[in-house]
């Protein structure tokens, strides 16, 4: 004859739905344990991107000079922006100024104004992140008064 104790916990009513949810709980737990997946290294190139420029080479002076310090925007004669970008993506400018430009940038041709343009270093590559028209942007001193030379920007893939 068993202990009445021990035959009420096998016939309680509570038992079976708590079999029920612990096997479901081992094996929700061994499905995890069998789904670790390893993700491989992906390596997405960047894409360069696409300029152009309708001035056959040549910008003119948006505005004239201050005397002293300033900045001198260019821009593509009557009034296109130096050079446009078509796809946004990497590329890579390429200018040597003169001694008396301090920087070199670019900014959007619907801007009023040089400030806030982006710095550009020749021969580092740089993301043009959006399409539209822009103008070169140079800083320049000259506290004395002076020319400045001509001098080329190209960008390059």
């Amino acid at each position: 004859m068993e202990p009445r104790g021990k035959r009420k916990f096998f016939y309680s009513p509570y038992i079976k739905p708590l079999v029920v949810i612990m096997t479901g709980i081992l094996f929700v737990g061994a499905a995890v344990a069998i789904t670790t997946l390893n993700i491989p290294v992906t390596v997405i190139p960047s894409q360069n991107a696409v300029t152009s420029s309708a001035c056959g080479g040549t910008l003119a002076l948006s505005g004239g000079p201050t005397p002293g310090t300033g900045t001198l925007r260019y821009e593509c004669p009557p009034s296109s922006g130096a050079f446009t970008v078509t796809t946004v993506g990497s590329d890579t400018p390429t200018f040597s100024p003169p001694s008396q430009i301090t920087s070199v940038g670019f900014v959007s041709h619907s801007a009023t104004s040089c400030s806030g343009s982006s710095t550009l270093t020749s021969g580092t590559s740089t993301t043009l992140a959006s399409t539209g028209d822009f103008d070169i942007c140079a800083g320049y001193s000259c506290p004395t008064g002076c020319t400045i030379a001509t001098w080329t920007f190209s960008w390059s893939s």
